[in-house]
């Protein structure tokens, strides 16, 4: 009787327990959005880890490491100014089904925040616009260009997007802009290749705990103390050269598997010549060649398909509004330059139409 009564009143423990401290969240929660806290902290690893800083925009993935959720609009508060549509497979674009429609030629391009349209109006974004050129010369084709940016992804996570989400719409084309990110410093000296995640499952709890504005609040806290400059060590990217050129001889490998072509992209930048004016350089400017000049040695040696969108960039001084503080993402205006010279390309070597037959496109 006696150990009955002490298993009853130790339940009865736990439960109240139990009780008081979902009392306590839901009152905390409550007085947190009352008060309207903000849960963002800039922190150093935001570029190589942005669900540490926002993981009320981004879900953890253990391959991925992180992606979008999908069916949300992020507003204003979202590393920069703008509305941010994304769609049910997590991606900015318009609603699209998984699986082809019959009778489209479905082109993704897959990329970066440049491809994902950083600081634009989600028309604006190259892959938008794309979609409008072939619309305009073109009206018979049943055209899809979809918009595969992620922002902050490297040709690490490209190549694994890819396989894991981006083959099951059955592409009839791809095109890949990675490399930014491919460059940057790794966290805690950990390339990503490298880099281990926990289990799904756990990843999954913070994805469901990442609801609340409590969580939030307590995660940016911990990123702050996480975020020491000592912690993000130079000499050693996220990407290495190497590994770069490995990672899109694999991409265009499995493109080539599955009978997709595959067209990248050189990595543009704020021309130092245009903007800082003759003689100058930087480490950020020598970086970015040097990455694009990695890509551009494998079109010799792979044969794999490059357009030099790069080299457009180079003595245009009107092709960035924020070029000392944002060299990386190009304004509407490349975009626009960029989604011509796609088009154009694509057109003039007959990559659409390679694949007409593929698709049953009429009137190309």
């Amino acid at each position: 009787m006696r150990l009955f009564t002490s298993l009853r009143n130790l339940f009865l423990g736990l439960l109240l327990g139990l009780l008081s401290v979902g009392v306590f969240l839901a009152l905390s929660e409550v007085v947190l959005k009352l008060a309207k806290v903000s849960p963002k902290l800039d922190n150093l690893h935001f570029l190589l880890n942005p669900e540490l800083n926002y993981p009320q925009f981004f879900q953890r993935d253990h391959d991925l490491f992180w992606r979008f959720k999908p069916k949300q609009v992020i507003r204003g508060n979202f590393m920069v100014e703008g509305v941010y549509q994304i769609n049910s497979l997590g991606l900015r674009d318009k609603e699209v089904s998984e699986k082809k429609p019959a009778g489209v030629f479905r082109l993704v391009c897959l990329g970066n925040s440049n491809t994902f349209g950083w600081r634009q109006k989600q028309e604006q974004a190259y892959p938008q616009h794309l979609q409008k050129l072939f619309e305009a010369n073109r009206p018979l084709a049943k055209m899809e260009v979809i918009n595969g940016g992620i922002t902050g992804y490297s040709s690490f996570q490209g190549k694994i997007f890819l396989k894991k989400k981006i083959l099951k719409m059955e592409p009839d084309l791809v095109t890949i802009n990675y490399g930014w990110n491919d460059l940057l410093p790794a966290k805690f000296g950990i390339p990503d290749k490298d880099q281990k995640l926990p289990s799904q499952w756990v990843l999954n709890l913070q994805n469901l705990l990442s609801q609340t504005t409590l969580y939030q609040l307590l995660k940016s806290l911990w990123v702050g103390k996480l975020s020491k400059p000592q912690l993000v060590r130079k000499g050693v990217s996220r990407v290495s050269l190497t590994d770069y050129q490995q990672n899109l001889i694999e991409i265009e490998r499995i493109c080539r598997e599955n009978k997709i072509p595959v067209l990248f992209l050189t990595n543009p930048v704020a021309s130092i010549e245009a903007y800082w004016g003759p003689g100058k350089t930087s480490l950020v400017h020598l970086m970015n060649r040097a990455y694009n000049n990695a890509l551009k040695e494998l079109s010799q040696t792979h044969k794999l398909d490059v357009l030099d969108v790069a080299a457009l960039f180079l003595h245009r001084g009107d092709l960035y509004d924020e070029p000392r503080t944002d060299y990386i993402h190009y304004n509407v205006l490349g975009h626009n330059l960029i989604a011509q010279s796609l088009h154009d390309y694509l057109v003039t070597n007959r990559l659409v139409l390679s694949t007409a037959n593929r698709s049953l496109i009429q009137g190309l």
